[in-house]
C-alpha cells in the first residue's frame, strides 16, 4: 500500500485484525512522514508524526475506510494529543489536506463505525469523520481504539476485519490465556491442569482488581448526587449500552425501546449530573465490557 509514497521513511507493518484480535501499537514510533498525506510537519509549535494507519475493511476495497493515527506534539510541555484524520485516495495515494483532526480522549473506549447513535459521545460516526455515511459492509461498531499513555489499544468488531498498518506493536486474541511461567513441561494432565486453574485464577483476580476500580470511579462520580439522579444516569447508561447490544442483533425495535430509556434518564437528570453523564456512561461501558471478557 505504501509503495505509493514518494519517501517513505521506513517500510511499516501491516497486521490484519479479525474476530475480537486487538493489536497494542507504540506511539513513539512513525511510519512516515505527515507531508506524504498532505499534512505539515509543524504547526505553530505542535509538530505532527504519523504513527499509524487503520482500514475498515468493507466487502470491497472501494468501499473500505482509511484514517491516519496523527500525533501531535507540544514543544512547551512535552505533552501531546492523539486523533485520526480520513484518508481520502487519490492517483497518487492518499490525502488527508481537507480532513479534521478528531482528537481520541485518554482512558476512554471509542467506538469507530457505522453508527447512527448519536447521543452516544464515545461512538465516532462515519459521516462525521469522513463527511459521508460508511457503506453497509462498515460494522456499526467496526473497531475500538483505547488511548493510554503512550499505546493505543486497537480491537476488531466486525465482520470484515481491520487492517492496520504500524511500527512496534503486540497482537493478542480475545481467547489467549493469561501468560503463567512454567519451570517444565506438564507430564501428565494433572499438571495440564494446575496450569490451566492457575491461569484461570490470575484471570478472574486481574477481572474483580478491575472491577473494583471501576466502581470506586462510579462512586466518586456520585457523591452528592440524590436518588432520582443515581437512577437516571443509571437509566441514561444502560439505556444507550442495551440499544447498542440490540443494534448488533439487528433487533430494531429493542434497540427503538432501550433508546427510549436512555432519553428518559437524560430528561430527568439534574444539571449537576448531566455534567458528568458522559464519564458516568464511559465507566459503564467499561464495567460492561469486563464482565462480557470475562464470561467468554
Amino acid at each position: 500500500m505504501h509503495d505509493q509514497y514518494p519517501q517513505p521513511i521506513q517500510l511499516p507493518e501491516v497486521t490484519e485484525l479479525n474476530n475480537g484480535e486487538r493489536i497494542v501499537l507504540d506511539l513513539n514510533t512513525s511510519i512516515y512522514s505527515p507531508t506524504e498525506i498532505g499534512l505539515p510537519e509543524q504547526v505553530n509549535n505542535d509538530s505532527l508524526s504519523i504513527v499509524g494507519e487503520i482500514t475498515l475493511k468493507s466487502d470491497s476495497e472501494e468501499d473500505s475506510v482509511d484514517f491516519a493515527v496523527v500525533r501531535v506534539d507540544n514543544s512547551f510541555n512535552n505533552a501531546f494529543e492523539l486523533g485520526l484524520v480520513s484518508l481520502t485516495k487519490t492517483e497518487n495515494g492518499k490525502d488527508a489536506t481537507n480532513s479534521k483532526f478528531i482528537k481520541i480522549p485518554e482512558g476512554y473506549e471509542v467506538t469507530l463505525g457505522r453508527s447512527v447513535d448519536v447521543t452516544d459521545p464515545f461512538v465516532l460516526d462515519g459521516q462525521l469523520l469522513t463527511g459521508k455515511a460508511f457503506s453497509s459492509g462498515i460494522s456499526r461498531r467496526h473497531a475500538t481504539l483505547k488511548l493510554d499513555g503512550t499505546s493505543l489499544t486497537i480491537e476488531d468488531g466486525s465482520l470484515n476485519g481491520t487492517k492496520v498498518v504500524h511500527e512496534d506493536s503486540t497482537k493478542s486474541s480475545p481467547d489467549q490465556p493469561s501468560r503463567v511461567l512454567i519451570s517444565e513441561v506438564p507430564k501428565n494432565d494433572v499438571e495440564i491442569r494446575e496450569i490451566n486453574d492457575r491461569a484461570q485464577l490470575e484471570r478472574d483476580l486481574k477481572t474483580e482488581q478491575e472491577l473494583e476500580a471501576i466502581r470506586r470511579d462510579m462512586d466518586q462520580l456520585r457523591e452528592g448526587l440524590s436518588e432520582k439522579d443515581q437512577m437516571a444516569l443509571w437509566k441514561y447508561g444502560s439505556g444507550l449500552i442495551n440499544k447498542a447490544e440490540a443494534m448488533d442483533r439487528g433487533d430494531g425495535q429493542e434497540s427503538l425501546n432501550q433508546g427510549y430509556v436512555a432519553g428518559e434518564g437524560l430528561n430527568e437528570m439534574s444539571p449537576k449530573a448531566k455534567e458528568i453523564s458522559r464519564q458516568y456512561l464511559a465507566l459503564m461501558k467499561r464495567n460492561s465490557a469486563v464482565l462480557k471478557s470475562a464470561r467468554q
